[in-house]
């Protein structure tokens, strides 16, 4: 049996809109998607879910959505966030994680990294599969910008931040997907 590659965005919003940094990142998870088959998943966190906000997600790429309903998501609370993402993580298993390097997921991704005991490489500027391995190849500078260091981390779930405003989102209305609003009180305990 063939295992089903999953790549995970983690969304971003403000003011109960998805950042258009999300959108850029689920252009690039569909064009590492097409070199290993599967799916792209999307999960975000917000006080209120609205069907159609979440549409827009799978119009710009993803597969299927994830989100975490519940007012504790109004507040900028990593832990919080974490918390949830992580119950989810841990059920979908994806392979590669991939959130915008914004002051949000500078935030978020590495608390999320640390938990699952895996690698994180920030501020990718290219990122791409190994076609002999199937790994996430991640690229970002280094050095104060003066060379380009490629990453192969050898720990799952791969996880990289990718600088916004490198990749333009792409837009296509007629793409299908699921979403789960997802509301159970248990994962968002507030320690």
């Amino acid at each position: 049996m063939e295992l089903e590659h999953k790549i995970l965005v983690l969304g971003e919003t403000f003011q109960g809109k998805i950042e258009t940094a999300s959108f850029e990142i689920l252009r690039v998870a569909q064009d590492l998607n097409r070199k290993v088959g599967g799916k792209v998943l999307f999960l975000l966190g917000t006080p209120q879910a609205k069907t159609e906000e979440l549409e827009k997600a799978i119009h710009y790429g993803a597969d299927r959505v994830f989100c975490v309903e519940n007012e504790v998501f109004g507040k900028l609370l990593p832990h919080l966030f974490a918390k949830a993402f992580l119950k989810l993580i841990k059920d979908i298993k994806p392979e590669i994680i991939l959130g915008a390097a914004t002051s949000w997921g500078r935030t978020l991704l590495p608390y999320i990294a640390a938990k699952l005991h895996t690698g994180l490489t920030a501020d990718c500027t290219s990122l791409d599969i190994d076609p002999e391995d199937g790994k996430l190849v991640q690229i970002r500078p280094a050095i104060g910008g003066n060379i380009m260091a490629t990453i192969k981390t050898r720990t799952l779930p791969q996880m990289a931040s990718v600088r916004p405003n490198l990749f333009p989102p792409h837009l296509d209305t007629s793409r299908q997907g699921k979403i789960e609003i997802i509301k159970d009180p248990k994962i968002y305990a507030t320690d």
